[in-house]
């Protein structure tokens, strides 16, 4: 949000970089921006930033001017200082930070950010005509010369004396459609994308070469990887040139856009077939529109690709904006496969576990159980449909007996033993009383099972195929089990009775702490949901509604924590150690509370987690150090050892100023460098800024 400030006399503010994190990940998501959202027309011909830390989007009804909160549109307004046509087709910068604007109808003009005017500017050919032909591209050289390319009138060059016209009658250009250009840094070389070829000029003599590279290809990019040329072609690929001949690089998809981006990674854009993502490992991903994902390509119609100073890819499309902020790509998730893609059978997601192999497994809602093999990252489901013996696909948690078979808690059908190998599920039944959402299964000694159930606390012997219920009222919706070795005891997590502390030499409940509304140390909800060692002695609860609490096990005392110390939620459904923080799941995304400074961050759908709603029992840290959290649409894993920081400051511009209600001029160059001048009366100033960022502005913090 755009934030307001009223204060007396001076304004003093800097802005915090947005905690985000970021991590490798396959998985793209993008955030789209269309008409709904401000922007003029969803048609996009180009982006640009200015050194101001504003974007600028070319479309084919006005310029666009974003600020990551809100756009401002510029129009043709029969006013001098204002663009001459709405239909905008290229951007460009100079060495002076100008915003250079061309047109379909061929119209430039510039934009200086420190005046806030648009300049126009003929382009005059040598016949003395004004081009009225489409601006295809604007590059500045890095020199003192501003290029611009044309669909019908050739090539201009402009420096601060004249304009000089290139074409197919005056030079050895081979086309008038001048379709892109670009420099070589280390020569003085500019290369000439036009219809039918790629031209090279010698920019020490002016001089265009006969020889015409990739003839037949209309050259819609140029870039340079590793100091050799790249040249994306409409409908033939793109080529590389090494030791000067050209290879095929990419397959024979057009490339309408390609760009490198700070991480070396190829972005190229296909006509009418989306985007694709050459990343630095080999992995290459076509990322299309899919209309059932909000979160897809607004359209496979690519036409410009840009990246930002903070690192965010941004594509302009036929159908509008999109942004895929890699800084924001917080957690890998797993989802539902979808056609050859590997994936779960359900995504509603109640149990995380890891056996001998490392392999990690999933239970699910309605799915049966899924298995992720570590090292291929392929997902194989057992469920009804492709097992023997499973009566319910409703599974809630998993236990390895040994090598290739598990326990199986179901929510409605009881125990099941596993074999994997022969895809066979035995039922272990219970000649009594039914086993009601098994959530939580122990092995605390080689026969005996401990089942956490909604209904009870349950045992299985093993050897004798026979189950016995613990009688005690207090033992009802049971969650999780934890064993305390050392002192032959178990902490009980019941959604009914608090946390329960159970004597197994004597096999009773010898403990029970719960709410007390008298008594701000007792325990903060009596739904306790989760139990994680936080360090010896100490346990964090994680309650349905309280937050979550350290016990020390020791004194038996406890402290709260919730939403006054900074949770942004206080259901707790996991709680995961991460050296001297830890990470919870809740009903409002993940956060991480750090016992060192007493901080927390809170990570939403703006960090792009499965969904706001996580669920109990789904949480894992695995022995390569990745955690995992399930949820009601898949699951969110991530390693917090390989999480970096954003250091991005997002630039600020101040840009109104009111003295009690009327606004000050503060839109040209000379009223913001001179200084403001108040009498004693003008008591009441108002400053509007914003803070420049596109990676997390929700989030963005003032100080």
């Amino acid at each position: 949000m755009l934030k307001s400030l009223r204060c007396l006399l001076i304004l003093i503010f800097a802005i915090i970089p947005c905690a985000i994190l970021a991590q490798e990940n396959s998985y793209i998501k993008f955030k789209n921006y269309g008409i709904p959202d401000g922007l003029s027309m969803s048609t996009i011909f180009d982006i640009e930033q200015t050194k101001d830390g504003y974007l600028w989007i070319a479309t084919a009804d006005g310029l666009n001017r974003f600020d990551g909160y809100q756009f401002k549109v510029f129009k043709n307004v029969s006013n001098i200082n204002s663009i001459e046509e709405n239909y905008i087709t290229s951007l460009g910068l100079d060495g002076k930070g100008n915003l250079w604007i061309g047109s379909n109808g061929g119209f430039l003009s510039y934009y200086s950010p420190a005046s806030h005017r648009f300049v126009r500017v003929p382009l005059t050919m040598e016949n003395g005509q004004v081009n009225k032909s489409k601006v295809n591209d604007i590059y500045w050289d890095n020199e003192k010369y501003l290029w611009i390319g044309t669909q019908a009138n050739g090539l201009f060059r402009i420096d601060s004396l004249e304009v000089k016209n290139y074409n197919t009658e005056n030079s050895n250009l081979s086309s008038n459609n001048v379709l892109s250009l670009k420099r070589n840094k280390l020569s003085r070389t500019l290369w000439i994308g036009v219809f039918n070829g790629l031209n090279a000029m010698d920019c020490s003599s002016w001089v265009i070469s006969k020889d015409v590279q990739l003839a037949g290809g209309s050259i819609l990019s140029i870039v340079f990887k590793d100091g050799n040329l790249l040249a994306g072609t409409q409908d033939q690929g793109s080529y590389l040139m090494k030791n000067g001949s050209f290879e095929l690089y990419h397959d024979a998809y057009s490339a309408t856009d390609f760009i490198i981006d700070k991480k070396k990674q190829e972005w190229q854009g296909v006509y009418n077939g989306g985007l694709k993502l050459y990343q630095v490992n080999g992995n290459v991903q076509l990322l299309k529109h899919d209309p059932n994902d909000m979160n897809s390509l607004a359209s496979n119609g690519v036409q410009k690709i840009f990246e930002d100073a903070s690192g965010n890819i941004w594509v302009g499309t036929l159908s509008g904006l999109s942004v895929y902020r890699p800084n924001m790509q917080q957690f890998g998730k797993i989802g539902v496969h979808k056609g050859n893609i590997s994936g779960l059978s359900d995504d509603i997601v109640y149990h995380i576990y890891e056996d001998s192999k490392e392999d990690i497994w999933f239970c699910t809602y309605n799915g049966g159980v899924s298995k992720m093999t570590q090292k291929s990252k392929t997902i194989t489901n057992y469920n009804m449909n492709s097992t023997e013996g499973l009566k319910s696909n409703s599974t809630r948690v998993l236990l390895e007996e040994k090598e290739g078979f598990y326990w199986v808690g179901t929510g409605n059908d009881g125990l099941y033993l596993f074999d994997e190998a022969n895809r066979k599920f035995k039922s272990i039944l219970h000649d009594s009383i039914p086993l009601i959402y098994i959530r939580d299964i122990k092995k605390i000694s080689d026969s005996m099972l401990w089942l956490g159930c909604e209904n009870g606390l349950f045992t299985y012997n093993i050897l004798r195929g026979s189950f016995n219920q613990i009688v005690d009222s207090r033992l009802t919706g049971i969650y999780q089990i934890h064993y305390l070795k050392e002192h032959n005891k178990m902490l009980l997590a019941s959604f009914n009775s608090g946390l329960l502390v159970f004597d197994l030499d004597k096999n009773k409940v010898e403990k029970q702490y719960i709410h007390n509304s008298n008594d701000s140390l007792s325990l903060s909800n009596n739904s306790v949901m989760c139990i994680t060692e936080l360090k010896k002695g100490y346990y964090c609860l994680g309650t349905f509604g309280g937050g979550f609490s350290v016990f020390d096990f020791s004194n038996g005392t406890l402290r709260n924590y919730g939403i006054k110390d900074g949770l942004s939620n206080e259901a707790i459904y996991g709680i995961l150690k991460d050296g001297n923080s830890i990470w919870l799941s809740s009903n409002k995304g993940l956060s991480r509370y750090n016992f060192s400074n007493n901080t927390v961050k809170n990570y939403d759908i703006n960090e792009q987690v499965q969904s706001l709603e996580f669920n109990e029992g789904a949480f894992l840290t695995s022995i390569d150090g990745t955690m995992y959290f399930g949820g009601i649409n898949g699951v969110n894993y991530f390693n917090p050892r390989r999480l970096k920081r954003n250091i991005y400051a997002p630039k600020v511009d101040i840009y109104k100023i009111r003295i009690f209600e009327e606004d000050y001029p503060f839109d040209t160059k000379n009223s913001r460098e001179e200084p403001l001048k108040l009498t004693y009366k003008q008591n009441f100033v108002g400053f509007e800024f914003v803070a420049i960022n596109f990676s997390n502005p929700e989030k963005c913090l003032y100080k």
